[in-house]
């Protein structure tokens, strides 16, 4: 049993005891908590980057910004409300925050800089319970949230140590920010206000320099190399330069304007200007990989459409969730790269002409792209600035730089080629095939023999010899010219070359340089466009338009007759012939050969027999029978060849004719049914029927009088056999 000292011991040493341990735990928490910020922590480069913890609760009261409100229930949030931290019951649009600091005397009343190093909303700053800042309105509706970044605030703490700020923080737009930054929120930093304002400055004075330069140079190069491509449209090079840089402009604006700074409350979008910058990206390397393949190949390869395809793809993946898809952004790009470095790479090897060129611009943009990427990996310091690393821009110029260096070097060459081969090849090459050989001067050491299927075109003023004697050589000269100009500027338009001129023949192909399809359909369709100008030439040719007068007396005096004045033969064939530069080494000519040639030639010439202007073989009229009106002329076996072939006479187009000329078509074709048949009574009546209405139809004439020599004489087959060239 104890003692009544004992007991009295006892009582009193309990107590004692106990504010002893409270005592020591209270020193152990003092010297362990945080001392209270200084002067010293305001000037240093940093200053004071406020903790990303915060007392949170939704809702909106005026009360919550009181400093002796009590707020030991509310749960602790991160402020910047990252998309997988986000509160217990989500975020609603509006709430508070609320964060206790301690600072001595150093900063009682002395002017500080408040910035929101990130606010992706509206909000309002209070210290202890008064309104002292705010960061855009924070309305009272789902007004659209603005977007501060890097904005200098003047801030004042009061002269006590303890210090609540609250800030009244609303962003109805967080899903927006959580998919395109992962977070919604915010974060405050204090530091000193001169050196804040002074760095702001610099800040937005140095991004919107950059931003200039970085953007702009892209842009003005863009319109440059549209002014080439308007002045020269056959270089589609510049065209894809042009395209692939103004894209790039447009994503360097775009990502400069993701990362503001400043001293303005200005309300920008930056979730949607991210998703545009992800857009234009993926559109501007797929634009560079066209520009790359339209430099090297020879056709755009079908790996270009997949490319287009996916990059399209990858736009809308990355517009709905871009930081989702951040990685599988940065996969394509990579891709598209490795590809465009392959292929000059590939160039390089080569020996392409100043390949080396675009490799550097490559090699500028890896380096860039590189150093960039390890900046953010925290692995080396940045060059410029500490919100990002501008060396990534500063390595795409370089690309961009390197690339319009290599046109304007082209450009150069292009035009030393273009002297050459206009001095070399012009004064016997159609321009068509000089203009090709300049845009693609290996072309040069190609030009030789090669089988093309083609169609061949041969031409003849019937008679021309005794209108060439009704001219003096002055007047001759005026007269075939102004009739060749026409002529062969319809056979140009349609795609053809000129191969040579002999007197008033002028004799043309379709099918090469540049080959078409359809070249039979557009020689057949040149023909009638000829035919037609040489109408219209006969009525600009009226007396009082000034025939001369030999010449117009020797008109009347054939139209008395019933034959036309300048009426022009036209054959055509299509089929296999050798194209290319064929002569010696001295004199050289592009023009054609073969069986095919020597047929078109047959045609135009045998067309005197028939009264007809144009004559085409069975190859071209099963290509042109749905276009134009035509009929079977006659089997004919030229001289020189075995084998007989089937001519047509082409008319007109399709359902051009008069009504009279469609029954003379009507009664020629049953003529011709019975005139097979070896029916050759009837067959001559119809022919006669058809001269009825049309008396100078010469095809109907010639098969009236054959009818009727082989109604008494019958012929073993119907193939008429030519005995003149």
């Amino acid at each position: 049993m104890k003692t009544p000292a004992a007991l009295h011991l006892s009582r009193i040493g309990t107590p004692i005891i106990c504010v002893a341990i409270l005592g020591l735990l209270g020193l152990i928490s003092l010297a362990e908590a945080a001392p209270p910020f200084s002067h010293a922590d305001i000037e240093s480069d940093d200053g004071i980057t406020l903790s990303s913890k915060w007392r949170y609760h939704a809702g909106d009261d005026a009360a919550w910004a009181e400093p002796d409100f009590d707020d030991g229930d509310w749960e602790w949030v991160d402020s910047t409300l990252p998309a997988a931290e986000l509160p217990r019951d989500g975020w609603t649009d509006i709430g508070w925050f609320r964060t206790r600091i301690a600072v001595d005397s150093t900063l009682w009343n002395t002017p500080l800089a408040l910035e929101d190093r990130i606010h992706f909303g509206t909000s309002q700053i209070y210290l202890n319970g008064r309104l002292v800042q705010s960061f855009g309105t924070v309305g009272t509706g789902r007004d659209e949230s603005e977007v501060h970044w890097g904005y200098v605030k003047p801030f004042l703490f009061d002269a006590q140590t303890d210090q609540l700020i609250a800030v009244r923080y609303k962003n109805p737009s967080a899903s927006e920010f959580h998919s395109t930054w992962g977070m919604a929120g915010f974060l405050l930093k204090l530091a000193n206000l001169e050196k804040a304002i002074d760095g702001a400055i610099e800040k937005q004075t140095s991004a919107r320099t950059n931003q200039l330069i970085l953007a702009g140079i892209p842009f003005l190069l863009s319109c440059l190399h549209i002014l080439l491509f308007l002045s020269y449209p056959q270089s589609k090079k510049d065209l894809f330069y042009a395209i692939c840089t103004a894209l790039y402009a447009a994503a360097i604006f775009c990502l400069y304007q993701v990362y503001p700074v400043g001293l303005s409350t200005e309300s920008l979008h930056y979730p949607y200007l991210l998703r545009l910058f992800f857009q234009l990206y993926v559109l501007a390397s797929v634009m560079t990989l066209r520009f790359v393949y339209a430099l090297y190949c020879d056709r755009c390869p079908r790996m270009f459409w997949i490319f287009l395809v996916a990059g399209i793809g990858m736009g809308f993946a990355t517009w709905s969730r871009p930081l989702e898809n951040l990685l599988l952004f940065g996969i394509f790009c990579l891709v598209t790269y490795l590809e465009i470095s392959r292929i000059v790479l590939t160039a390089i090897l080569a020996r392409k002409r100043e390949a080396w060129i675009m490799g550097i611009g490559f090699l500028a943009l890896i380096l860039g792209g590189s150093h960039d990427f390890l900046v953010k990996l925290d692995i080396i310091p940045p060059v410029v600035g500490d919100l990002n690393s501008f060396t990534f821009p500063l390595g795409l110029l370089g690309l961009l730089t390197s690339m319009s260096i290599y046109l304007a070097r082209s450009v150069a060459k292009a035009k030393r080629d273009r002297e050459f081969v206009q001095h070399a090849f012009g004064h016997y090459l159609a321009p068509a095939i000089v203009d090709q050989i300049i845009a693609n001067p290996d072309m040069v050491d190609q030009l030789g023999g090669e089988v093309r299927d083609m169609t061949a075109f041969f031409s003849d003023i019937a008679s021309f010899s005794t209108i060439s004697e009704c001219l003096t050589p002055h007047q001759l000269v005026r007269f075939i010219n102004e009739y060749l100009s026409e002529m062969c500027d319809i056979i140009e338009a349609a795609g053809g070359t000129i191969d040579k001129f002999e007197g008033d023949a002028i004799i043309a192909f379709f099918g090469a340089p540049i080959y078409f399809e359809d070249h039979a359909v557009r020689a057949t369709l040149a023909c009638i466009d000829q035919q037609k100008k040489l109408e219209e030439l006969r009525q600009r040719w009226e007396p009082e338009n000034g025939l001369p007068p030999a010449l117009q007396e020797l008109r009347t005096r054939w139209e008395g007759e019933g034959r036309v004045f300048t009426h022009v033969r036209m054959g055509l064939a299509a089929g296999p012939m050798v194209v290319g530069n064929m002569g010696s080494q001295s004199r050289t000519d592009y023009t054609m050969m073969g069986d095919t040639v020597n047929l078109a030639a047959r045609f135009e010439s045998g067309q005197k027999i028939y009264g007809t202007g144009i004559v085409i073989n069975d190859q071209i009229y099963a290509q042109v029978k749905d276009l134009v009106e035509a009929r079977k002329l006659d089997v004919i076996q030229v001289m020189g060849k075995e084998e007989p072939v089937i001519a047509y006479e082409v008319l007109d187009r399709r359902g051009a004719l008069s009504p009279a000329k469609e029954r003379v078509l009507d009664l020629y074709n049953q003529g011709m049914k019975a005139y097979e048949a070896f029916q050759f009574t009837e067959a001559r009546n119809l022919f006669k029927q058809a001269l009825e209405i049309d008396p100078e139809d010469g095809p109907s004439t010639l098969y009236a009088d054959r009818c009727e020599e082989y109604a008494a004489t019958p012929p073993a087959d119907l193939i008429f056999r030519a005995q003149t060239k």
